[in-house]
């Protein structure tokens, strides 16, 4: 097992020991295409890779460089782990990821060990 793979794998036992499998894949993880169509269920596995690495392993990791070289991550860990730390409006997915200790997640992505 790859340590991106490894990395992936952590994050999801992490979230799953928190708070359960069902309730992590109901609120965070799941937009299914059949209900809200291919363009959604596209951006939130491109934002699940963004912010926390997920599915990196299935990346090659030259494709993974130039796409960084063309578009340089600079500054998003810390402007986005700040923000997942401010306040959140009670039963937002915000305040939910923010109550999971998402900005650990936020900062062991594989993304920006490359």
């Amino acid at each position: 097992m790859t340590t991106a793979r490894r990395v992936d794998v952590l994050n999801m036992s992490f979230l799953r020991q928190k708070h359960g499998h069902n309730r992590l894949h109901q609120r965070v993880l799941n937009v299914p295409a059949q209900e809200y169509g291919n363009e959604a269920r596209l951006l939130a596995c491109g934002a699940h890779l963004d912010v926390v690495g997920s599915r990196f392993h299935r990346l090659g990791t030259e494709s993974v460089r130039q796409v960084l070289k063309s578009y340089p991550r600079t500054g998003f860990v810390t402007e986005f782990s700040t923000s997942i730390e401010k306040p959140h409006h009670p039963g937002t997915r915000a305040s939910f990821l923010s109550s999971l200790g998402f900005r650990k997640l936020i900062n062991s992505n594989p993304l920006d060990q490359i």
